[in-house]
């Protein structure tokens, strides 16, 4: 069962957001919106961290914000063994971040705001198959 489609026949893909701006988590729910993922929302890296179980099929999330950073939580998830797959956004998109998400497991390192909207749906039903 490699497809999209026989992954929503088992039920709708599973993905927490976790980023501090409520406008990130309204564009991306507005995004994601007619693709029917089931998506949890998480405002803070603590938030998110308290949230995170084996049951995500994909995780996406910031990598600056107040207190713990996108960076940590990702090296949660790796150093959990979940299964959940992650995409890393930043509006602050530095290298040293970039490198540091992608050898930690980070499937993409996203900017924002995302401008190719196209290729971000991609990304995510890619990731969820």
């Amino acid at each position: 069962m490699n497809t999209l489609v026989d992954k929503k026949e088992l039920g709708a893909a599973k993905i927490l957001l976790i980023d501090d701006e409520e406008i990130v988590h309204l564009t991306i729910a507005r995004i994601l919106k007619s693709d029917s993922y089931d998506i949890e929302h998480a405002y803070s890296a603590q938030e998110g961290l308290n949230k995170i179980n084996n049951e995500y099929d994909l995780i996406i999330c910031d990598v600056i914000m107040p207190g713990l950073n996108g960076i940590n939580v990702l090296k949660n998830i790796k150093n959990k063994n979940y299964r959940a797959k992650v995409i890393m956004l930043s509006g602050f998109a530095s290298k040293k971040d970039e490198e540091e998400a992608l050898a930690n497991n980070a499937l993409f390192y996203i900017t924002k705001p995302i401008e190719d909207i196209a290729k971000f749906k991609t990304f995510i039903a890619d990731v969820v198959r």
